[in-house]
């Protein structure tokens, strides 16, 4: 207990003396797997400064991938690209990511951000092929439903804010992710899923200070 209770000190102590900040955003993500080419989404974030132009943030991110597309492969009797089965996904991709941040510029009214992220990422597959949409299968629709957890992911931050909107202790905020998520277990066979997904996020939100815009 004693352990606990000096812990829950620090940590407060800790609190007072950091500036900090809370975001809500929305955004999208083009993924370079079919299955999450369009991904969007919203993300729920806090940061905590160590210094005016260093930054920790953690995150938490949900998006949902519902664009249509066609599943197709490759004839072997002409090398071309034929259209098996039109497909309408309801794919959704969680992620939970710590961020360290330094601010390349830091003006009264606008901060240029940078640094890398890691993330653990979690992806739920529902989808529903219909064979009879591409004049393939003359039989009903097929459901295929599965998931992957806990999936390491890093990419590197780069974000624009413009401070004192409204009013002191708000800004808003555009950042640009790229990143690489894993999906498949390496080295594993049977499976036409890729080993990594390689994304590109794009938010747009709102940051309030909890602390005195000078601290930031």
């Amino acid at each position: 207990m004693k352990r606990i209770a000096l812990c829950i000190v620090f940590l407060c102590f800790f609190r007072v003396l950091c500036a900090q900040e809370i975001e809500l955003s929305g955004g999208y993500g083009y993924g370079s797997w079919k299955q999450f080419s369009h991904n969007f989404g919203g993300t729920l974030g806090y940061d905590l400064f160590l210094k005016p132009r260093h930054r920790i943030g953690v995150s938490f991110s949900f998006g949902v991938s519902t664009v249509p597309y066609n599943d197709t492969y490759i004839s072997l009797a002409t090398g071309r690209a034929v259209n098996r089965a039109k497909v309408t996904p309801y794919n959704s991709h969680a992620a939970l990511r710590v961020s360290y941040t330094w601010s390349m510029v830091n003006k009264p009214r606008f901060k240029l951000n940078f640094g890398p992220e890691i993330g653990l990422n979690s992806f739920w597959i529902r989808e529903t092929a219909d064979g009879a949409a591409n004049g393939n299968t003359p039989g009903g629709k097929v459901t295929f439903e599965g998931s992957k957890m806990n999936r390491w992911g890093s990419g590197l931050l780069i974000e624009a804010e413009l401070k004192q909107v409204i009013q002191k202790n708000t800004a808003l905020f555009f950042s640009i992710l790229p990143e690489i998520t894993g999906y498949e277990i390496s080295g594993q066979k049977g499976s036409n899923s890729p080993a990594t997904i390689g994304w590109l996020n794009l938010n747009v939100g709102i940051r309030y200070s909890l602390s005195h815009p000078k601290k930031r």
